[in-house]
């Protein structure tokens, strides 16, 4: 049946959480897909402003790197564009950074390691499903 199962995974992926502004959930279902190809993020406050969140849905279009990829550093590149920036403003350039990184030949190795190892979401508040692991972030140079 090609890229899809003859049943659906209906096994579903719940989180929840909360920050100083914002109570939250959300739940994920694989689906048909032979495998989970999205992923998603609530990030609750950010260190910047807490007052801020950030949440966001990513579809794999036929495959997980791109996505998870952008769950993992959608999050830490825009803190670092925000500042100066209106929110609205951070957001056009924040997707628009994620388009120059995975265009950059040295974020080839980060998307295929995304592949296998993240998640398909990243939740941080006071009772997330899911934190961020920093090991996984040990050894990787920051992004350009």
């Amino acid at each position: 049946m090609g890229a899809y199962l003859s049943a659906p995974i209906t096994d579903k992926e719940v989180f929840e959480g909360d920050g100083p502004t914002v109570v939250y959930g959300g739940s994920s279902m694989q689906g048909w897909r032979r495998t989970m190809e999205d992923a998603h993020l609530a990030e609750a406050q950010l260190p910047t402003d807490p007052t801020t969140a950030i949440f966001g849905v990513f579809d794999g279009h036929g495959g997980s790197e791109v996505a998870k990829f952008c769950q993992r550093y959608l999050v830490e590149e825009f803190v670092r564009i925000q500042e100066g920036e209106t929110v609205e403003e951070a957001l056009i350039k924040v997707f628009h950074r994620m388009d120059d990184m995975l265009r950059d030949t040295r974020s080839a190795h980060r998307c295929a390691r995304a592949r296998t190892r993240a998640p398909s979401s990243r939740s941080r508040g006071t009772n997330p499903g899911w934190h961020q692991d920093d090991d996984e972030r040990a050894g990787e140079a920051a992004p350009a």
